[in-house]
């Protein structure tokens, strides 16, 4: 949780001051600016952080590749890990097209990194809130799939269907950029609930650190996944088919992983209450040993 803080407060703080130190000195000035940054980092952790004995006992047991595939042939495993990669895929492709679609409308580099914020703002808002929901209400399913269909209107928005005038295209695709970042909550945070309480609850696996770190190497594998597919494939949809029928593409993609999502969700009521009936069948079918005595008691008094 303090991780996805930290991350979410780099993806808000990012695109604004990106873009102020490209305004400034270029493209150059960004990049030298943060690569200094982190070699300094570089340095400081070398000499601060330390491992202690918990830790080398932790590096000792390490998790055989038999037990990470045995995880990833879950259901409930592959499910999360094609809703981390389908938004992190959409995300990709928006960053890397959307700057030259955005060019049009011809903003400032502030302009366009005030119009991306609101994309990380959103899931900033979300993602909290969606995984709190997820752990109290145990509505994982319910909220990947709200979050699915978010994205759709999202993309619905960002490349819209009907002409419009050129400044209200530019509202429709910050309202869809904000919708993309609060879809995008449901489908990362709540997909590590997921996985994890199927693992444990669902599978019989006790619910340690271990596992914890299965699950979240598993989901964390998902994101760099998204990248390489995004930004492999996004260059190459904008140019041949362009922003309004790749944005049609996601839409139809997050519409079908709605329905999936939503059917887990009936598929898992449904058994709930399967396993309901049978438990009072058979507590029903099994005798009470005070009602068998009571019984046994009439009957011989009644021979008397």
């Amino acid at each position: 949780g303090l991780t996805e803080s930290v991350v979410t407060i780099g993806m808000i703080t990012g695109p604004p001051i990106g873009s102020f130190l490209y305004a400034i000195g270029g493209f150059r000035l960004p990049l030298v600016l943060f690569g200094a940054n982190i070699i300094f980092l570089t340095f400081i952790a070398m000499f601060t952080v330390r491992i202690n004995e918990s830790c080398q006992i932790a590096a000792n047991n390490s998790v055989a590749l038999r037990e990470y595939i045995r995880l990833v042939r879950m259901p409930a495993t592959i499910l999360a890990i094609l809703c981390v990669t389908l938004n992190v895929v959409t995300d990709s492709f928006l960053l890397i097209t959307l700057t030259s679609h955005l060019q049009t409308f011809e903003l400032q580099p502030q302009a366009i990194g005030a119009i991306f914020m609101c994309l990380f703002l959103s899931y900033g808002i979300s993602s909290p809130l969606s995984g709190r929901l997820a752990d109290n209400r145990n509505i994982e399913y319910t909220l990947q799939a709200i979050g699915a269909l978010i994205v759709v209107l999202s993309f619905i928005l960002i490349a819209p269907l009907f002409s419009m005038s050129k400044n209200a295209k530019l509202v429709t695709i910050i309202i869809g950029l904000f919708c993309k970042g609060l879809g995008a909550g449901p489908l990362i945070s709540c997909s590590y609930t997921a996985c994890l309480k199927s693992v444990t609850q669902n599978n019989g696996m006790i619910r340690d650190s271990k596992i914890c770190t299965m699950v979240s190497s598993i989901i964390s594998f998902a994101i760099p996944l998204g990248n390489l597919l995004g930004g492999s494939t996004a260059g190459i949809m904008f140019e041949e088919l362009g922003m309004k029928k790749c944005s049609i593409i996601y839409a139809s993609m997050f519409l079908v992983l709605a329905t999936i999502c939503m059917f887990r969700v009936i598929l898992d009521n449904y058994g709930s209450q399967f396993q309901y009936t049978q438990s009072l069948n058979t507590y029903n079918e099994t005798p009470h040993p005070l009602t068998t005595k009571a019984v046994q008691k009439h009957s011989y008094r009644s021979f008397e």
